[in-house]
Parts: C-alpha cells; sequence; structure tokens
C-alpha cells in the first residue's frame, strides 16, 4: 500500500512541476495566458492535457497550432527554463547522501523543479 502511495505521490507532483516552473520562470507570460481567457487559457489547458508535462515538443507544437501568441511565447520560455536539471543532480546527491526512498520522496517534494531527473 506503501509503495503505491508513493508512487501516486510522484505521479501528482511531476503533474504540476511544469506549471511551477512556468509560473516561477515565466511570471509575466503565465499571468498573461491565464488572464486570456478564450485567447490563451483555453488552448493552454487544452495543450496541457494533450501533452505529457514537460514534454516540449509536444507544447511548442499545440501553442503553434493553437496561434495565440502568448501561448507560443509561454511555451518557448518554458522549453528554454524548465527542461533543465541544473544543479538538481549536484542537490539531490548532497541532500540525500543514502539515496534512501524516503530521502528521495522528500527531495521532490521540495525541488519540483528537478522532476527533470525522474
Amino acid at each position: 500500500m506503501n509503495k503505491l502511495f508513493i508512487v501516486l505521490l510522484i505521479i501528482y507532483v511531476n503533474a504540476d512541476a511544469y506549471e511551477d516552473c512556468l509560473k516561477a520562470n515565466c511570471p509575466t507570460l503565465y499571468n498573461q495566458c491565464y488572464n486570456d481567457v478564450f485567447g490563451c487559457q483555453g488552448p493552454y489547458n487544452k495543450c496541457q492535457k494533450k501533452c505529457t508535462s514537460g514534454d516540449g515538443a509536444c507544447l511548442q507544437q499545440c501553442g503553434n497550432e493553437s496561434g495565440s501568441k502568448t501561448l507560443i511565447s509561454l511555451y518557448q520560455c518554458g522549453n528554454s527554463n524548465c527542461l533543465t536539471c541544473h544543479g538538481c543532480e549536484q542537490r539531490i546527491s548532497t541532500q540525500c547522501v543514502n539515496m534512501s526512498l524516503e530521502c528521495k520522496i522528500k527531495f521532490f517534494e521540495q525541488n519540483k523543479d528537478c522532476m527533470c531527473l525522474l
């Protein structure tokens, strides 16, 4: 039962990691898209459902197909800032010296930008 919960937790955390990264690294574009309900937010939601979270190529293609300049720019920003693991390998090896499962789970809960290591 615990293993199933851990797997579901990791999947849930991973689904939100890309969006959290967009909010943190592309705040102006993210807010513009969020506030443009029909021109950007609708297509954004469709792309999020269509593509695996963090699948930059799929998201960019979906954004391009939408024709929304804001969404296209948002995904370009996301591809530049959210699809890399800058320093994550070093951080996890420093924080989880023994690499126990419990430590890794806690690390990923606290470092959503590092979900790309999974």
